[in-house]
C-alpha cells in the first residue's frame, strides 16, 4: 500500500504559547545564529535559504514580509508570513498592528505538515530573545549593575525587557543585573504609562522617562530601539563600551540611528545577516567606505561574536547590533516546537 500524505496540523496561538517558552527561543536563536554565521551564502552546509520578500504598499504604515529558511539537522524548514499595519489600534477598536503565520514543511519529504497560527507570536519571542542575547554577549563584563535604555513603547519594549532580565544569572549568557530602566518614546503619554508598567511589574528596578532618545543612549549601557521609525532618532556619538540593539530597521528606508553613529570610527557592527543589513538595516545607510567593513574588522555576524569576542575585544568599540530578522531563527524556532507537538502526541 503506498504511503499517504498526513494531514497538515493547524495549531492556534494558544496552542502554541503552551508549548513554546522563552528557553526555547533563547536556544533557538543560538542555532540560528551560528548556523548562518558558519554558512553565510546559505549552501545548504549549515543552513538553507534565504527566501526573504515584502509587499510594497505604497504606504509606509503598512507592512508585509515573507521569510523562508532551515537549518541542516533540524526536521523542518518554513516559510514565515508577517504583517505590520500600524494604524490598527486607532482605525480599528483596539486591533493589533502586528500578525503572522508560519508553513512548516518535513526537511526530508518536503511536504506541508503545519500551520502555526501564532498571530505574529514566534516572531515576536524569537526577536526579543535575540536582542536580549546580543546584549548579555557584547555588554563590558562586571559585577555592577547596568541602565539600560528603551527607545518606544509598544509589544517588543515590553518583550526585550523581559528577555534581558530573564537573562540575569543565566547560564550561558549572564546578564549584568539591571539599576534603572530609561525610556523614551514619540509619544510622551504612552511613555509615560508603559513606564508606570514596567514599574509595576518589576518594582525593585528604578524606572524613568528620559526628555530624548539621546539623553537615553547618554546615561544607559545597553540600548534597545523598538521603533518604526523612518528618521534617525539616536543622532549622537555612542560612548565606548555601549551597545545598542536596532530591531525597527528591517525593510528599506527604515533607520533609527543616525550617520554620526553608523558611520564613527568607533562602532562596530554586529549583523543578525549582512547582506541582508546591507538592504534592508541600519547598515543600509553606511558609506560606501564603511561597507567595506566587514574585510577591516569593524563588522561580523551575530554567530562570530557569540562563538567567540576575543579578536573584537582588542579595542573599546560601541557596538551596534543590526537587526532585521532572519529565517533561520523562523525555521529553529519552528522546529523546537514541531519536535514538542510531535512528542506530545507520541510521533517519531
Amino acid at each position: 500500500m503506498a504511503n499517504v500524505v498526513p494531514p497538515v496540523r493547524i495549531l492556534s496561538k494558544d496552542e502554541i504559547c503552551s508549548l513554546i517558552s522563552n528557553e526555547d527561543a533563547l536556544d533557538a536563536v543560538e542555532v540560528a545564529y551560528v548556523s548562518l554565521a558558519n554558512d553565510p551564502e546559505r549552501t545548504g552546509k549549515n543552513c538553507y535559504g534565504p527566501a526573504n520578500g515584502m509587499i510594497n504598499f505604497g504606504d509606509p504604515r503598512k507592512e508585509f514580509h515573507i521569510k523562508g529558511a532551515g537549518n541542516q539537522g533540524n526536521g523542518v524548514f518554513v516559510i514565515k508570513m508577517a504583517s505590520a499595519f500600524y494604524d490598527n489600534p486607532t482605525k480599528y477598536d483596539g486591533l493589533p498592528s502586528g500578525n503572522g503565520m508560519v508553513l512548516v514543511f518535513d526537511a526530508d519529504k518536503g511536504f506541508p505538515v503545519a500551520v502555526l497560527q501564532d498571530g505574529g507570536h514566534l516572531t515576536d519571542l524569537r526577536t526579543g530573545a535575540a536582542a536580549a542575547v546580543m546584549a548579555a554577549k557584547l555588554q563590558l563584563p562586571g559585577p555592577l549593575p547596568i541602565d539600560i535604555g528603551i527607545i518606544g513603547n509598544g509589544i517588543m519594549a515590553n518583550l526585550v525587557i523581559d528577555m534581558y532580565i530573564a537573562l540575569i544569572g543565566h547560564n550561558k549568557y549572564p546578564a549584568r543585573k539591571v539599576s534603572t530602566i530609561r525610556i523614551w518614546a514619540r509619544n510622551s503619554a504612552k511613555a509615560a504609562q508603559f513606564a508606570q508598567d514596567v514599574l509595576s511589574k518589576y518594582k525593585h528596578i528604578n524606572v524613568s522617562v528620559e526628555a530624548s532618545a539621546n539623553e537615553v543612549a547618554a546615561k544607559s549601557e545597553c540600548i534597545f530601539t523598538c521603533t518604526a521609525s523612518r528618521e534617525p532618532l539616536l543622532t549622537q556619538k555612542l560612548r565606548q563600551g555601549s551597545v545598542v540593539v536596532a530591531l525597527g530597521s528591517d525593510q528599506p528606508g527604515k533607520r533609527e540611528l543616525g550617520d554620526e553613529i553608523i558611520n564613527d570610527e568607533n562602532t562596530f557592527f554586529v549583523c543578525d545577516d549582512i547582506h541582508h543589513c546591507f538592504e534592508a538595516g541600519e547598515s543600509e545607510f553606511l558609506s560606501d567606505e564603511k561597507k567595506k567593513s566587514k574585510n577591516e574588522g569593524r563588522m561580523c555576524y551575530s554567530g562570530e561574536a557569540l562563538e567567540g569576542l576575543d579578536k573584537i575585544r582588542e579595542k573599546e568599540w560601541a557596538f551596534v547590533c543590526d537587526h532585521t530578522g532572519v529565517g533561520t531563527q523562523d525555521a529553529a524556532i519552528a522546529d523546537k516546537l514541531w519536535q514538542k507537538v510531535c512528542a506530545a502526541e507520541g510521533k517519531n
